[in-house]
């Protein structure tokens, strides 16, 4: 067992009794498991042990109105148009030329027509993923260039 494992493991559980074999023979061949654990069980019962202090009545309330008065960054675009537009042409091209390359005409002509029904399903699930993220993406494009209101 690797050690990220055996920690998470002890994190996760409520005793020791629920762990597996390999977590508890982990722990106890290894040093530096054991420390760590050891600092979190350490860290866990002092915050168990602190007073719980009571958040004042409105103290939700001031931080969602900060929260409204704050004004958020826009997002930046993940990928400008002309990249959109390579990409899409891209696509295109392989859908194209998948559909009259040397293998797959040697496929077609061993397995007769069976065999279009699985690439055009793969490309038609390739062109619909990239037309949703594309118009995810551009959404304020379009919406700009068809005059509609965005809502606020």
């Amino acid at each position: 067992m690797k050690c990220e494992k055996c920690i998470e493991q002890y994190l996760y559980k409520e005793s020791e009794v629920d762990l597996s074999f390999q977590a508890r023979l982990h722990r106890f061949l290894c040093p530096s498991c054991r420390r760590e654990i050891e600092r979190f069980s350490t860290a866990l019962s002092m915050l168990k042990e602190t007073e719980e202090i009571p958040a004042p009545r409105d103290f939700s309330e001031e931080i969602m109105l900060a929260l409204e008065q704050e004004e958020l960054p826009e997002a930046e675009k993940a990928m400008d148009l002309w990249k959109w537009v390579i990409a899409g042409v891209f696509i295109f091209f392989s859908i194209i030329t998948g559909t009259v390359a040397k293998p797959y005409l040697a496929a077609r002509g061993f397995h007769g027509e069976l065999s279009i029904l699985p690439l055009s399903i793969i490309f038609g699930i390739l062109a619909s993923a990239f037309g949703a993220f594309f118009i995810a993406e551009n959404m304020d494009r379009f919406s700009d260039f068809l005059h509609l209101k965005r809502p606020h």
